[in-house]
């Protein structure tokens, strides 16, 4: 799967977890030491995330069902939580993607790729 910014259609990652289950959803990114500038995770259901036990910031947008980012959180530093109410998803990134591609709030985040 690669995840695609909408408005210039440009890959902002080319590499991204799915986590859509209870477990995979737990565990995120936890245990991982880094992440690569172009993967990312996508967590569904998602309304509220932590970086409790993470050694890396990360960018977070949170999406709604269309894929629409309505809240998004620049360089998360460990041990911190993030929730917004009007989101179904998250899309965590390497720190700084989503100043890198412009992402703004109201912009739409697209999966693109086939899941089997």
């Amino acid at each position: 799967m690669t995840l695609v910014h909408v408005p210039t259609g440009e890959v902002v990652a080319s590499s991204v977890d799915m986590a859509l289950t209870r477990n995979d959803r737990r565990r995120g990114l936890l245990g991982r030491e880094s992440m690569s500038p172009d993967a990312a995770m996508f967590i569904a259901p998602c309304i509220a995330i932590h970086t409790v036990g993470m050694e890396f910031p990360i960018d977070v947008a949170f999406v709604d069902a269309r894929g629409t980012v309505v809240r998004m959180v620049h360089s998360m530093p460990p041990w911190r939580l993030a929730a917004s109410v009007g989101g179904c998803a998250v899309i965590e990134l390497a720190a700084g993607r989503l100043a890198e591609y412009g992402v703004k709030k109201g912009d739409r985040l697209s999966l693109v790729g086939a899941l089997c």
